[in-house]
Formats: C-alpha cells, sequence, structure tokens
C-alpha cells in the first residue's frame, strides 16, 4: 500500500476500486451465516475494521488528524453502513442495491450544483445506462419492497457518493483518518444494540466477524482512501457497480444457487457499459 500512496495513476487508481467493489461484494454470503441483529452485525464488523486502519496508520506513521472534513467523512460513511442495513430490512434487497447503486446520479448533481460542471454527455450516458442495467440484473425481484425502505436505500446512495465526493476532494492522510473515525462513529452506534437484541455468539460468528471487518470492509476503505485521490468520484461510483454482480457468483459458487437469464443479461449490459467507459476516458486523457 505505501508503494501505491507514491505515483498512482488514474488507470490504477480505477483498478484498485475495482479490487475494492470485489472485496466488498462477499459480504452477503457472509451475512447468511450470522445469526445477529444487522445493525449489531454494523457496529462489530466496523469496529474490527477501525482496528485494521489503526494498524495500517501506526504502521505506515501516517499522521492523526481530527478537522471537518475528516468528521463530514465519517458521518457519510456511517449514513451509508446503517441506510443500507435498513433498506435491506425495510424494503426488498433487490430495491436496495438498485437504489444503493442510484449514487453516481448524486455525484452528477453534486458536480453539476455545488461545484458547477457541466457534465459530459458520455457520463450522463453512462450513469443511465449503469441503473438500467442494474435493474435488469434484480428484475425478478423489483418491486417487493415497500416506500419507507426505498427512502432509506435513497439515503444510503447519497451517503455512498458522499464517501466518494469527501474522499476525492480530500489528500491521503485525511482520508484515512475520515474512515477511520467514520469505521469508529459506526461501531460507537451499532454495537450498543446488542444489549437489547437477540444475537447469537460462538467462535464460527467470531471467524466471520474477523473476515467482514478485515478483508471486506477494513481493507477496502483503505485502498479507497489511498486511491480515492486519484480516481474521479464519478468513476468510483461506477466501477464499484461490480459489487452486485459479483453477489450471486458467490452464492452460486457456495450454494448452488444459479442466478436466471436477466441476471445474466444485466451484468452483461454493466460490465459492457463500464469497460467502454473507462476506455474512452483513457482516449480521452491520452489527447
Amino acid at each position: 500500500m505505501q508503494q501505491m500512496k507514491k505515483g498512482m495513476t488514474a488507470r490504477s487508481a480505477t483498478l484498485v476500486m475495482m479490487l475494492v467493489s470485489v472485496m466488498w461484494s462477499i459480504a452477503g454470503v457472509l451475512f447468511k451465516y450470522i445469526d445477529c441483529n444487522p445493525i449489531v452485525i454494523a457496529g462489530i464488523r466496523s469496529s474490527i475494521a477501525a482496528v485494521t486502519v489503526l494498524v495500517y496508520m501506526l504502521a505506515s506513521k501516517t499522521k492523526f488528524v481530527f478537522t471537518k472534513q475528516t468528521m463530514l467523512n465519517a458521518v457519510v460513511c456511517a449514513l451509508t453502513f446503517f441506510c443500507f442495513v435498513g433498506a435491506n430490512k425495510l424494503t426488498s434487497s433487490a430495491n436496495a442495491i438498485v437504489l444503493q447503486y442510484s449514487a453516481p446520479v448524486f455525484v452528477l448533481l453534486y458536480q453539476l450544483f455545488f461545484k458547477h460542471q457541466k457534465p459530459r454527455i458520455s457520463d450522463v450516458v453512462c450513469v443511465l445506462v449503469t441503473i438500467i442495467g442494474v435493474s435488469v440484473f434484480v428484475w425478478d425481484s423489483l418491486g417487493n419492497g415497500r416506500l419507507l425502505g426505498d427512502i432509506v436505500a435513497i439515503l444510503s446512495a447519497i451517503g455512498f457518493a458522499g464517501i466518494f465526493i469527501v474522499i476525492g476532494e480530500a489528500d491521503q492522510t485525511t482520508g484515512i483518518n475520515g474512515v477511520l473515525q467514520g469505521q469508529i462513529l459506526t461501531a460507537l452506534i451499532g454495537i450498543p444494540f446488542a444489549l437489547f437484541t437477540e444475537n447469537t455468539f460462538d467462535l464460527q460468528t467470531a471467524g466471520l466477524f474477523l473476515i467482514l471487518g478485515v478483508i471486506q470492509l477494513g481493507i477496502p476503505y483503505l485502498l479507497v482512501a489511498i486511491a480515492g485521490p486519484y480516481c474521479p468520484p464519478l468513476v468510483s461510483t461506477i466501477v464499484t457497480v461490480f459489487e452486485p454482480l459479483l453477489n450471486p457468483v458467490w452464492v452460486a459458487l457456495i450454494y448452488g444457487e444459479v442466478p436466471g437469464i436477466w441476471s445474466f443479461i444485466g451484468g452483461i449490459i454493466v460490465i459492457a457499459n463500464v469497460l467502454v467507459y473507462c476506455i474512452m476516458r483513457d482516449r480521452r486523457e491520452a489527447k
């Protein structure tokens, strides 16, 4: 990671974000084995992720800072974690996923109204095709949710977009500190729910929490903080859409649940869309 901090290109940062989406995608399979309240899961997972980030900061001698920007990062992280968990409880998982990955729309709106940057036609087309592709991917399960859950899922998308916007506008030290404080804030809110909810804790659960905290959340968010300043927020939110596509792949490999034809078509649309967008962006930057 120390080498990545020095001289990362936009292309390599984009590849790092794709790796992040792969690591995020294992959550769905692991959650199936944990018999705990979702908010408690989010809290414990973030507490382990916080330790992971802290170990990295100590090993790399990253300076500890506490600013308005790091706290803003912490708030959008906690908002994303809890709203996505809540959306999955209040609406269908399909609705939660589609609305979560409407995040690029909010990045475009932020750039338009707050940064006064007019989006390129290719950016708008890519965002729309991405949302269509994800919708097709979960087509069989759409429409089974409730309005409150859908609203919470939209809040999750706003938080998700906010993570990439805040980190994209920060230096790496600020970004890493923001990630640490976001994990701590989530842990402080989530863990106390274990006192008045039913949860099952055993050695298997402890092992799964360790994997979730270190591999699924801690390391990926470190990579986001390191690569974020080199990868535009819009690109980051687009390429991480591989996360929902990979979830059913792990389920198919472990449980034998093969995705349907709509999942296959939607996945092809998203992958082709992202690849074309990245190639066009590289050519534009080369010129």
